[in-house]
């Protein structure tokens, strides 16, 4: 989950758009509320994963999805929240 110019993204959707391209049409969750089980956030993919190795593998995608720009203090500096 990465919230970016207060909307929120999927970063392990693979239709999803990477990095600062992004607008709010493109993104399709949203924050709920249901009574009894409290706050989720509907239409973020829930993926099992049954190694580390596939873990390290979501980590990136997710990672390689980020919004990241250059700054005067950091190459890679994060444009989100995630």
């Amino acid at each position: 989950l990465e919230i970016y110019n207060e909307v929120l993204y999927d970063l392990l959707d693979p239709s999803g758009k990477s990095g600062t391209s992004k607008t709010s049409k493109d993104s399709k969750i949203e924050v709920k509320e249901h009574p009894v089980l409290g706050v989720y956030v509907q239409g973020l993919q829930e993926i099992a994963a049954d190694s580390g190795a596939r873990i390290q593998e979501l980590m990136d995608q997710g990672n390689d999805m980020r919004a990241v720009a250059a700054t005067n203090m950091n190459a890679t500096s994060s444009r989100s929240h995630s």
